[in-house]
């Protein structure tokens, strides 16, 4: 005979298919904005706006379905990765009204040697 918790733990009690959206707004912190040129202002090494961007948009479904999925929470630090380019982009998202979410930017830096703190959840691109 099976106990209880085998019983609870077999039982589908309902799902839910709901259509989500989410809009990511950028914002960046005055300690990013002084990061971007850490390495030089010329176009090799200066961190753009636009490739912060591109980085974080290329990140976003994979970002989305981390929320989704637990692995990463609401406020958390996380870092996405261009494996190509070296940027690192230091990042925390927080929950806003009617699915609109804003990311902060924290610090960038261009680097293939970026140590994350233990646990950091890491997003990588490309």
């Amino acid at each position: 005979m099976k106990d209880l918790m085998t019983y609870l733990n077999e039982a589908v009690a309902g799902s839910i298919k709901k259509k989500i959206e989410f809009d990511i707004v950028i914002s960046k912190s005055a300690h990013a904005e002084e990061r971007q040129s850490r390495h030089g202002t010329d176009e090799r090494n200066f961190i753009s706006d636009e490739e912060i961007r591109e980085t974080i948009y290329q990140a976003t479904d994979r970002i989305i379905e981390d929320l989704v999925n637990n692995h990463l929470d609401v406020d958390d630090r996380f870092v996405v990765r261009d494996a190509n380019t070296g940027v690192n982009i230091v990042c925390s998202i927080h929950a806003g009204s009617n699915g609109r979410h804003r990311l902060d930017v924290i610090t960038v830096i261009r680097t293939t040697e970026f140590r994350n703190p233990h646990g950091t959840w890491v997003v990588m691109v490309r």
